[in-house]
């Protein structure tokens, strides 16, 4: 009888043992499924569910992915220990020191972070992801010629692995290596011809060189895999801005409205091309919805007061200066416009305060100190 009671005992522990090895082996995996999603929140409480299941033996494993998942979540600081913690418990833990070295990165310490990059590498010399890292690394600690170095050594280690190809590029295109820096990105569309990124950050790469039809193409072929881009779209309405076809740059902000009606950076960009034809009324219309969808978009309040101040509606131009200063008291362009508006209202009291108060923010702004010097000469 005895024997029957411990067996049973034996059975239902056994049982017990084996079913939180099922929650704990689901726990991951459904932390790793909501990671793959962009979920991080929610990834990152299964893996803390699943911290409390884990045997010591692999808990270092699960710190690994909390730490990750707070690294996505901006929570830096954070994800500190929880590495410590995995590096405790597993000195050899090369993605930890890598997880570390990210950390440092986006805090801005990149001293901290080199020395960790290293170590991940030292520990795994295979680590392509950290080779990746310490690439950008060394490009914000300006050491161009090292960065570079990591990068094709991460290539090397993982062809496949496009965020390098994008790293590299960066790095070239500040380096005044714009063609260089093109063929990256044609050998990232060659592993990934379906990534709407890729096409996207060639265009931009264009036009910083100022070519801006190939950067259309580009922003085309982003567009054709994800219609749904807002990015491409607003960015090829300032590439068709800069040649000039104002017809196709209006098409294209039309088309962004009609995904994301208060897009204000489009709702400002298309006032600006009715200001520039000199269609006073229609920029107005898009300045006040641009205000309107982000009051504090200081850029469609000042092109609103230039409007207003072109079309001489005097009140309503000091009262969207008077709103940019709300939210910027020191704003010189403002300052500067309202002394020249009060100057034209004839209130020389006001133009001179306003100017003055532009020459207290840059004493160097010329025509401030032109127009102030003018009405003091006046009024002696």
């Amino acid at each position: 009888m005895l024997n029957k009671i411990v067996s049973a005992t034996f059975f239902i522990g056994f049982c017990l043992l084996l079913a939180a090895g099922n929650d704990f082996s689901s726990l991951v995996k459904e932390g790793d499924q909501l990671y793959q999603q962009k979920r991080y929140q929610e990834s990152l409480s299964k893996f803390q569910e699943a911290l409390a299941l884990t045997k010591q033996e692999s808990r270092h494993e699960v710190l690994n992915k909390i730490a990750r998942a707070l690294l996505k979540l901006n929570k830096f600081e954070e994800s500190i220990p929880i590495n410590l913690e995995a590096i405790q418990l597993n000195p050899s833990n090369f993605a930890a020191y890598n997880g570390l070295g990210n950390a440092w990165l986006s805090l801005k310490d990149y001293q901290k972070s080199l020395q960790f990059y290293q170590k991940a590498i030292e520990l795994n010399p295979s680590y392509a992801k950290a080779f990746n890292n310490l690439g950008i690394n060394y490009f914000f600690l300006g050491n161009y010629e090292q960065a570079l170095l990591a990068f094709d050594r991460s290539i090397a280690l993982n062809p496949d692995q496009i965020e390098t190809y994008l790293n590299k590029a960066v790095l070239l295109s500040d380096w005044s290596k714009v063609d260089l820096a093109l063929e990256e990105y044609d050998k990232a569309i060659k592993v990934s011809p379906r990534n709407e990124k890729i096409y996207y950050d060639k265009a931009n790469a264009l036009v910083g060189v100022e070519k801006y039809e190939e950067a259309v193409k580009n922003y085309d072929l982003a567009l054709e895999i994800n219609p749904n881009y807002i990015k491409a779209r607003y960015n090829k309405l300032l590439a068709y801005v800069d040649l000039k076809k104002y017809p196709e740059a209006i098409e294209t902000g039309e088309k962004i409205l009609a995904l994301q009606p208060n897009h204000f950076k489009t709702l400002n960009s298309l006032g600006l091309i009715y200001l520039e034809d000199a269609k006073l009324d229609e920029a107005l219309r898009y300045f006040d919805l641009a205000t309107k969808a982000n009051p504090r978009f200081i850029e469609a309040h000042s092109n609103q007061l230039n409007a207003l101040f072109k079309t001489k509606r005097y009140p309503e131009a000091i009262q969207a200066g008077e709103k940019i200063l709300a939210l910027d008291p020191d704003h010189e362009n403002t300052l500067f416009n309202l002394g020249v508006i009060y100057q034209n209202l004839k209130d020389y009291t006001s133009a001179i305060q306003y100017y003055r108060k532009t020459l207290a923010i840059n004493p160097k702004n010329e025509m401030a100190y032109k127009h102030l010097s003018e009405l003091v000469r006046y009024f002696k």
